[in-house]
């Protein structure tokens, strides 16, 4: 897969993300979670099931590409815990200033009353718990 180097500003610093061209039909889904063995095993059930994923394993490194032009994914699976900040708190920016993308909160907390407020309040479309599989997960973002 060929990359194509774009140079980003952001907050005063200037740095370069690779964006990958990709195939407008295939869904792209942004995985946001601080456990990068996390995000490679999603990352790999969403290309099980015909989606890209792109991943961020902390918060200005998921607004960095929420905010590059060229980058729209349809889906964002968001971790409940999320170091300092709340996969909440995310949940909160992507429905003001990202209301178009389709919100997914996951988490391995075994009480779920958060997943399920946060449902409730409409911060998320959907839910999913730790561990998942990937028939959950393509049901879960609708492939």
């Amino acid at each position: 897969m060929n990359y194509d180097e774009v140079l980003y500003w952001g907050q005063g610093m200037k740095s370069n993300i690779l964006v990958s061209p990709i195939n407008l039909v295939t869904p792209v889904v942004l995985v946001i979670d601080d456990c990068p063995n996390t995000c490679i095993a999603i990352q790999r059930d969403l290309k099980a099931i015909g989606c890209h994923g792109v991943t961020a394993t902390t918060v200005l490194e998921a607004v960095k590409w929420l905010e590059h032009p060229q980058f729209r994914p349809q889906t964002a699976i968001i971790d409940l815990f999320l170091g300092p900040i709340s996969g909440l708190d995310i949940l909160d920016y992507l429905t003001e200033d990202h209301p178009d993308i389709y919100r997914v909160l996951i988490s391995g907390c075994v009480q779920t009353w958060q997943l399920k407020l946060a449902l409730t309040n409409h911060r998320a479309h959907n839910i999913m718990t730790k561990p998942w599989n990937r028939s959950r997960l393509a049901d879960v973002i609708g492939v």
